[in-house]
């Protein structure tokens, strides 16, 4: 039990670090994991589905992570690059503060002009692997909450699991166009040859 115990701890320290977390996640996971626990206390037979679910999903979390790292850095090399500020553009400007399907509608609704600074398509990069990340999350969320609840199984969720796979191909097509985009904006060092 003790092992259980400690993989939903490193599970709640992982999420506590997605950037940060929607609202009241956090204190979802932690509700749900103590049921999850309680749930594989009754049921031991559960234990070892569990623990390889934990360690999947800490894994996936912390690759997701890595990701959003990955093209923060990119975003923050951009911005020293460049030689105008468009921090304040309103077409990601209008992404702050969105979560779940509203961020998504945002995301899907973009469209930029070819001429766009790498920074701005970057910035939506970013948005939408934060997405991927938090929807992750909550897709575990859900998941727990389903085993707790009402005893089900993955197999019972088929259709859910279609939608929910649906939707991140959806966004991490989005975050490849966009770094793509990103790539192909970033000024080019001169090549002219020495004098």
């Amino acid at each position: 039990m003790a092992a259980i115990v400690a993989k939903t701890n490193r599970l709640v320290e992982v999420a506590r670090d997605t950037d940060p977390p929607q609202p009241n996640t956090l204190q979802r996971l932690r509700e749900v994991l103590m049921g999850v626990v309680g749930f594989s206390m009754k049921n031991t037979s559960f234990v070892p589905l569990l623990m390889g679910s934990l360690d999947e999903h800490i894994n996936s979390l912390t690759c997701l992570k890595r990701k959003v790292d990955v093209l923060t850095a990119l975003l923050e090399s951009a911005r020293r690059l460049s030689s105008t500020t468009h921090r304040h553009d309103s077409s990601v400007a209008c992404l702050t503060g969105l979560h779940g399907d509203d961020l998504f509608r945002k995301l899907m609704a973009l469209h930029f002009l070819d001429t766009m600074p790498p920074e701005i398509y970057l910035e939506a990069a970013l948005a939408a692997q934060r997405l991927i990340m938090h929807d992750m999350l909550d897709n575990y969320i859900r998941l727990y909450e389903k085993i707790i609840f009402e005893n089900n199984t993955m197999a019972a969720h088929e259709n859910k699991i279609r939608i929910f796979r649906d939707h991140m191909l959806t966004l991490e097509k989005f975050v490849q166009e966009h770094m793509e985009l990103a790539t192909a904006a970033m000024p080019r060092p001169s090549t002219s040859p020495a004098t």
